[in-house]
């Protein structure tokens, strides 16, 4: 329901659906109907009626744009261009693209009882990242 409202197609539901997301409104940014009668009525006024079509269809766009958006999620938090992937032991592999050169760089961070253990864990992190990135 998120993903089409997203992207601007309007939705008609049933109640079952609707009571998952807090901010659906009937007639305001979708419709919601649970006889199979008013169902195919409001899919139908939605095919006949540019008008109400392209205001669910807006309403349904602005919800999610407001309510579900990853910058709305994300306020607060620092944003990076960085992927970092914990094991775990608390081991990370991070892959950031290069500032200067068009390249990928990856940084590994083991941690181990000793130096020894420590190193086996990265040349063997180096040694799967070097069969998956040719």
């Amino acid at each position: 329901v998120l993903v089409a409202m997203g992207c601007g197609v309007p939705v008609v539901m049933t109640s079952l659906i609707s009571k998952a997301i807090p901010e659906l409104s009937d007639g305001g940014n979708c419709f919601i109907q649970d006889d199979e009668k008013s169902f195919a009525e409001k899919c139908i006024l939605l095919m006949q009626n540019e008008e109400i079509r392209k205001s669910i269809s807006r309403n349904g766009y602005e919800t999610v744009k407001k309510q579900y958006s990853w910058n709305e999620k994300l306020e607060g938090y620092d944003v990076t261009d960085a992927l970092k992937y914990y094991l775990e032991d608390g081991s990370f592999i991070a892959i950031r693209p290069s500032g200067t050169e068009p390249k990928c760089k990856f940084y590994l961070s083991t941690k181990a009882d000793s130096y020894e253990n420590a190193k086996q864990k990265a040349d063997s992190f180096k040694e799967v990242l070097s069969e998956i990135v040719k």
